[in-house]
């Protein structure tokens, strides 16, 4: 009786689809670790499925692990080498692990393989505006990161991540309300990234909103709790209202 309940605890393999079908629920879900492992099930069913390459490298995007979503965008490439979506993400994962140089050429080469595209001018904007800050010496570095924010909302209003690099873009040239417009509009077309919430509570705070900022830093500790960024956050709203 042992032998035979055992023999029909084993489910049998699942397909690829089914695990893809699973993982696409937990993504809708917010649920992205646990979306990643499911994927990642797949490709070992099928691992000459770059779209699965591209799907792992962009949750892993939103949940800030750039390394891993640099080897994922490449593994998408060495399968499908015009791949304008993975040629972006590496990009911008270069970027994110401060490869400023490289990050903009390969946005670039995205770019040139499809010009409509708006999510290469996005990751460009953002890596550029990010750079601006900490190479002051170029002045035109954020004045070309306005450009191609404008270019991609242009280009997909809708798009997240265009959303996001204009509201970084805005609150790096002091423009806090406008900033804060762009990044609630980027949590309501996805309110599950963590990042999106940090960006949030500062410009919260910087405008004197403390308790909306407060309300952003837990949401994002929700989100990601191993994050120190949103706790030290809500350490310095508390302390600017001396508790």
């Amino acid at each position: 009786n042992a032998i035979i309940w055992l023999h029909d605890s084993i489910s049998p393999t699942l397909s690829p689809e089914a695990y893809i079908t699973e993982g696409d629920r937990l993504v809708v879900e917010g649920k992205y670790a646990q979306a990643i492992e499911l994927y990642r099930e797949a490709l070992l069913l099928n691992p000459e499925n770059p779209g699965m390459f591209v799907s792992i490298a962009r949750l892993q995007i939103y949940l800030s692990q750039f390394e891993d979503a640099l080897e994922n965008a490449g593994n998408a490439l060495v399968l499908n080498p015009g791949n304008a979506q993975a040629m972006a993400m590496r990009g911008y994962a270069l970027g994110r692990t401060d490869d400023f140089v490289t990050a903009e050429t390969v946005l670039q080469d995205a770019i040139a393989i499809d010009p409509n595209f708006a999510l290469p001018y996005a990751y460009l904007a953002e890596i550029l505006a990010l750079r601006s800050q900490t190479d002051t010496g170029d002045s035109d570095m954020l004045n070309r990161a306005i450009e191609f924010s404008r270019k991609a909302i242009e280009l997909d209003p809708n798009l997240l991540e265009a959303r996001r690099a204009r509201g970084l873009v805005y609150e790096y040239t002091t423009n806090y309300d406008e900033a804060i417009v762009e990044f609630e509009a980027a949590i309501q077309l996805n309110p599950f990234i963590a990042d999106l919430h940090i960006f949030l509570a500062k410009n919260y705070r910087t405008i004197g909103e403390d308790s909306k900022a407060i309300r952003e830093y837990n949401n994002a500790i929700t989100l990601n709790p191993t994050d120190a960024e949103p706790y030290a956050g809500l350490s310095r709203t508390y302390a600017k209202l001396g508790e």
